[in-house]
């Protein structure tokens, strides 16, 4: 005989494991970015730090963030933004929100641009996104000796959702 508890058990016992999963950006984004449905991979980062304006009495740093697509890909795709910061070595955590009145404040951005499918031996076609309405950009580090990020994204550009996710290393220069 069939012991009628066991469909029950095996219910209860799904609901509480499904209930304690999160299904945040981070495991949904496997370091790519999606914009009109499509995907492109992300595999790999690089920061750059400059005071803005250029004065040695501001505290305000830019960050030019850049994600991008394998190296040797012929048809690269990337995202990059440009992030106003605290001055700091290191890039900082935080969550960045578009900035439409350009105010340059710290933990706020106001350029971000992403391209698809552009041609690297031809150096021509894709799509260039670069007319930004909003959105927020997350930084956390993971690893500061391995310089290791999780950065995700939810852009509107030209009108569009740009959204997605990169967890590895993000290369520094200065």
């Amino acid at each position: 005989m069939r012991n009628p508890y066991l469909p029950v058990a095996w219910l209860t016992a799904s609901t509480i494991t499904l209930g304690s999963c999160t299904f945040d950006d981070a495991s949904r984004f496997n370091n790519q970015f999606i914009v009109d449905g499509k995907s492109y991979a992300l595999v790999s980062g690089i920061a750059i730090a400059q005071p803005d304006p250029p004065a040695e009495e501001s505290t305000v740093q830019v960050w030019s963030v850049t994600l991008d697509s394998p190296g040797k890909a012929r048809k690269i795709h990337s995202v990059s933004f440009d992030l106003y910061t605290d001055a700091a070595e290191m890039l900082p955590e935080g969550t960045y929100t578009f900035d439409a009145e350009h105010v340059q404040t710290g933990q706020t951005f106001y350029h971000a641009d992403a391209t698809v499918n552009y041609d690297r031996e031809r150096q021509e076609g894709g799509q260039v996104y670069k007319e930004l309405d909003g959105g927020t950009v997350t930084i956390r580090l993971l690893d500061e000796a391995r310089r290791d990020y999780a950065i995700s994204f939810d852009l509107s550009l030209n009108q569009r959702r740009v959204k997605g996710y990169y967890r590895g290393v993000v290369e520094v220069a200065r």
